[in-house]
């Protein structure tokens, strides 16, 4: 008898691998593989890849094996709703009204009084809705069609089995379609999972119905009946499965913080303050719970996750927040946590714009992703050492820009149907270090102290730093920063300065620099990020956040600057790298941690506060 290949053991395997999918997808874990020609391999290396992301999730070896402890944490009692909170139509026109009506279509036939229930409802209603500005309120009505939100238990789950049950025969499969209590139509989600604890909830998919059913409907497992393996009495923890399944009605999607009441495993009676701080910003209104600072600061990724293999991180508009870890590049999503966007590619430089991604693959190649898309396409797929490459990213998505400092040579790629690459500069091998990108220039290093503006119609280059000028104009010490039209630089003394442009028939005017950061009593600064016109800068020392915002400002002028001083309890370590998009400021650690700072803006006149 031959002996089974790999692929037939998958196939074997296929409806545990199924399962465990659908179970990873509620923890936002799992991604699947991208490209024009996917096997079975190709599926289960992308779910040993989910696999060590929830093993990750649960503070466990990232193995990537499904293991006795790993099925144990799967099985906690979770919901199953896996889809991102921006698919979902909520009360965008209701809140208006500051009023949402609901209804009682039924009750539990056991475990559960009625009592129970509407104390459970009641109090989530008046969590979430107590904590918005004006505070959201909730109306009982009778039961009707036109009620926003109507709430039943389903006992017509199919061949659903109950806790305990081994019949082989009964799979616990379910086709929850077409059904609804008043008028037929297909039920958004499709609840297939035997030993569980499952509620699930259901959005109109259209504005044009806001009055469509909002309907929460819970399975045998959440009216009460005991649990397995000693776990939680399902009575116990119906209020944490209502909190947190009102809170997907509001529009929030699952968490990756574990004392959220958002995160996916129902362990959690009270609101966080990370649920009220997403809360507040999808509707608004002043945070209301503890000091501010503590919902302004949040860890994005903790020293233990990160193992010192970030290696740089990215923010773009839109509070868009990547990170390069190893070859792979994630996007931060505040409500689902980190997912995997470069596919099967092993990056070594990645960048991204308004519209597309970017990465340098391995193998010297450059592709290209549209934000919206999930297909990478090779734009420069001549091979190459990647170790001579570096691509930058003009930020309102017109260009990129690619550096290849083994030959000297930058070039440019328009992104327009049919654009070929095209040369800008051409140097000595070996003589330029990096690029920088504004809106309509990109910036030059050289390795001898100089720096060169590339901008107009014929793309002309304009020495701005001179070749072996004083220290303090050191390109190889400075970080450079370039946002809008503006370029930045923070010397090796820590000062913050602006270069002026240039000026019509004043040559020298080229390599005026000026320090826009005395008036704001700027010392001893670390790193600086620019967003839109918005600077920011950070300082170990002082332990301080500044921001300016420089709209409307002259080229040079002095900056006004407004400082943050950042929280005793709030321990950042060496700070390698600063970035910022929008009014968020994210610091990447050298521990591989990264936390995120929100300069919040007041309701009137737009001003920081």
């Amino acid at each position: 008898m031959q002996d089974p290949t790999a692929h037939d053991v998958l196939r074997e395997s296929r409806p545990a691998i199924k399962k465990i999918i659908e179970h990873l997808s509620c923890f936002n874990c799992y991604s699947p593989p991208s490209g024009k020609s996917i096997d079975e391999l190709d599926e289960y290396a992308a779910v040993c890849t989910g696999i060590a992301k929830f093993q990750g999730l649960m503070d466990a070896p990232e193995t990537g094996i499904f293991d006795a402890a790993t099925a144990k944490h799967l099985k906690q009692p979770h919901c199953h709703n896996h889809k991102s909170h921006e698919e979902n139509i909520f009360a965008d026109d209701w809140y208006k009204n500051s009023s949402l009506t609901y209804c009682f279509e039924q009750y539990p036939d056991n475990y559960l009084t009625v009592v129970e229930v509407r104390n459970a409802f009641e109090k989530a209603f008046k969590e979430w809705g107590g904590h918005l500005t004006p505070p959201l309120r909730f109306e009982e009505k009778p039961p009707h069609k036109d009620v926003d939100i109507r709430i039943g238990w389903r006992y017509d789950f199919g061949k659903l089995s109950l806790v305990g049950n081994e019949n082989a025969n009964d799979d616990a499969a379910t086709e929850c379609t077409d059904y609804d209590p008043v008028a037929p139509q297909k039920v958004q989600e499709t609840v297939k999972w035997k030993d569980e604890w499952v509620a699930v909830s259901y959005s109109p998919q259209s504005k044009e119905k806001l009055h469509a059913d909002i309907k929460i409907y819970f399975n045998e497992w959440a009216d009460g009946g005991p649990a397995e393996d000693g776990q939680q009495f399902a009575s116990r923890i119906f209020p944490q499965i209502v909190l947190h399944q009102i809170g997907h009605i509001l529009g929030l999607g699952h968490s990756i913080g574990k004392d959220s009441a958002m995160w996916p495993v129902y362990k959690n009676s009270e609101l966080h303050k990370n649920d009220i701080y997403e809360i507040r910003k999808r509707y608004g209104g002043q945070l209301r719970i503890g000091r501010q600072m503590d919902l302004e600061w949040r860890v994005i990724l903790k020293h233990e996750e990160g193992l010192s293999y970030t290696q740089e991180i990215f923010a773009i508009p839109g509070n868009h927040l990547y990170r390069l870890t190893r070859g792979v590049i994630w996007e931060h999503d505040p409500s689902l946590g980190w997912e995997v966007v470069s596919g099967q590619y092993y990056a070594v430089e990645f960048d991204a714009s308004s519209q597309y991604l970017y990465l340098l693959n391995i193998d010297g190649k450059i592709l290209r992703r549209a934000r919206e898309s999930k297909i990478w396409e090779e734009i420069d797929g001549e091979s190459k050492s990647m170790n001579w490459i570096t691509i930058r990213a003009a930020r309102d998505g017109k260009e990129l820009y690619k550096l290849e400092s083994n030959d000297g040579l930058v070039s440019s790629f328009s992104n327009e149907p049919g654009c070929q690459w095209k040369l800008l500069d051409a140097n000595s091998a070996q003589t330029t270090q990096d690029i920088i990108t504004t809106a309509s220039q990109v910036f030059i290093i050289h390795n001898d102290r100089g720096v060169y503006v590339s901008e107009g119609a014929y793309r002309q280059c304009h020495l701005i730093h001179g070749h072996g000028e004083e220290d303090s104009y050191d390109a190889n010490s400075f970080e450079f920063v370039g946002s809008g039209d503006r370029l930045y630089q923070l010397n090796i003394s820590g000062q913050v300065l602006e270069w002026d442009g240039m000026r019509t028939n004043d040559p020298e005017s080229l390599k005026n620099w000026v320090n826009i950061g005395e008036l704001g009593g700027l010392r001893s600064i670390d790193k600086i990020a620019a967003a839109g016109t918005y600077l920011y800068a950070y300082s170990s020392e002082q332990k301080m956040v500044w921001f300016t915002d420089r709209k409307n400002k002259i080229l040079g002028s002095p900056a006004e600057w407004v400082g943050k001083p950042i929280p005793s309890h709030i321990s950042l370590g060496y700070i390698v790298r600063l970035v910022a998009s929008e009014h968020n400021v994210y610091f990447l650690e050298s521990t591989g941690a990264i936390h995120s700072y929100s300069f919040q803006t007041s309701r009137s006149g737009g001003k920081f506060c």
